[in-house]
């Protein structure tokens, strides 16, 4: 694990152990029905992102979590969570030409499916993962184009509220 990633993480191995430690220690209010990582998620395809091949090869998927009229970090407008799973050797503090393309498929913008959902581009939160989950991280974007990342998340800014 990072020495930047919070110890409520150390024992995540895979999603579905992340989405314990969401839901059991920081209390977000994600179903505890048996449903797996899978039935939690929907799965965005590199089409509908419009990923380029050479981000293709760094970003292994994304998923957005299937939450409805949450409040987050104080807000009461809706905000959409995606799982972001990098390969290994990508470093997720310095991945924010990577979050940006991904961001860029999120939002509303001219030429972009009308049939998707859309965000404005501060209410996405990415959970960034590696493929091994040894690196795990928050980010958000605030302002123009930079990304705001915890790698250690305060934790009372991740708390979710129905």
């Amino acid at each position: 694990m990072s020495k930047r990633t919070p110890t409520i993480f150390n024992q995540v191995q895979d999603y579905d152990s992340l989405i314990q430690t969401l839901r059991n220690r920081l209390n977000w209010p994600i179903p505890d029905d048996g449903s797996e990582f899978k039935d939690l998620t929907y799965y965005w395809s590199p089409e509908n992102l419009e990923l380029d091949i050479m981000t293709q090869k760094r970003i292994v998927g994304c998923w957005q979590l299937r939450l409805f009229d949450l409040s987050f970090m104080g807000s009461h407008k809706p905000w959409g969570i995606f799982f972001i799973q990098f390969e290994n050797n990508v470093q997720i503090d310095l991945s924010s030409t990577l979050l940006r393309r991904v961001l860029r498929g999120l939002v509303h913008r001219r030429g972009r499916s009308a049939s998707l959902p859309s965000w404005p581009k501060d209410r996405v939160l990415f959970i960034c993962t590696t493929v091994d989950f040894k690196n795990i991280g928050f980010a958000h974007f605030e302002g123009v184009n930079s990304p705001v990342f915890y790698g250690y998340p305060p934790i009372d800014n991740f708390r979710l509220g129905t």
